[in-house]
């Protein structure tokens, strides 16, 4: 969890314990009464979403009590698996099966745009604001078909801009502001400025694939997870 104490573990997807990992101390159980698929924890950690093998349907569940805030549904798919989480404003589902993403708002329950690729999305982030989707897909860009990073209007679903890379991003991460994009490609790490998409700063270090991202709340830091089983901290000027 953000708080970075709390752990979900689910011993049998049947049930998730919310537990201290300093101690081992069961915080709470939430049984959702049916098999679970994935959980995780919405960005500020109020909640913990849960999605169900039975229907295509995420549950919210307040993380101090563990009581089940709501059931939301809508999203619909040919694909047979899909997977939901809580954007980076902490008020928008993101629904993803496949080539196909779909945000809804979480305190109405409107559907809203959907976003289609040509290949599988490999990676995907919105911002805090809301405003801008950034995804990580196969796409056809000057007639090559070629990795790129799509930038969306997440309100409209107009899309802003393509960015051509030279290999598949496995993580994708949006600084606080929304500014600057972080793109894992391989052991190295991409830096791109949102408004002219142009690429400002990389970082090596890692000897193996990096698959996970994530900004410090203030922007002065990113931390990178990889593959060579190590988590580094590096330094945003």
């Amino acid at each position: 969890a953000p708080d970075l104490t709390t752990a979900a573990v689910s011993p049998e997807n049947s049930r998730v314990i919310l537990a201290d990992i300093t101690n081992g101390a069961a915080l709470q159980t939430i049984v959702p009464g049916y098999t679970l698929t994935s959980a995780s924890f919405s960005p500020d950690g109020r909640w913990l979403v849960t999605t169900s093998a039975d229907a295509w349907a995420a549950t919210l569940w307040d993380t101090a009590s563990g009581a089940q805030v709501k059931t939301l549904t809508g999203f619909e798919t040919a694909a047979p698996v899909y997977g939901v989480l809580v954007g980076g404003d902490n008020a928008t589902l993101l629904w993803f099966a496949r080539a196909t993403l779909q945000t809804q708002d979480i305190a109405s329950g409107q559907m809203g745009p959907t976003f289609s690729h040509e290949d599988f999305i490999s990676a995907f982030a919105l911002s805090q604001d809301g405003n801008l989707l950034v995804t990580a897909a196969g796409g056809t860009y000057n007639g090559e078909f070629t990795p790129l990073i799509f930038l969306w209007n997440a309100r409209s679903g107009a899309k802003l801009a393509e960015i051509p890379l030279p290999a598949s991003a496995w993580a994708l991460a949006l600084s606080p502001d929304g500014r600057l994009l972080a793109v894992a490609i391989g052991s190295q790490v991409l830096f791109f400025d949102t408004g002219t998409q142009q690429q400002v700063a990389a970082l090596g270090g890692h000897s193996d694939t990096v698959n996970g991202l994530l900004f410090s709340p203030n922007g002065s830091a990113l931390l990178t997870a990889s593959s060579d089983n190590t988590v580094r901290v590096w330094m945003i000027p």
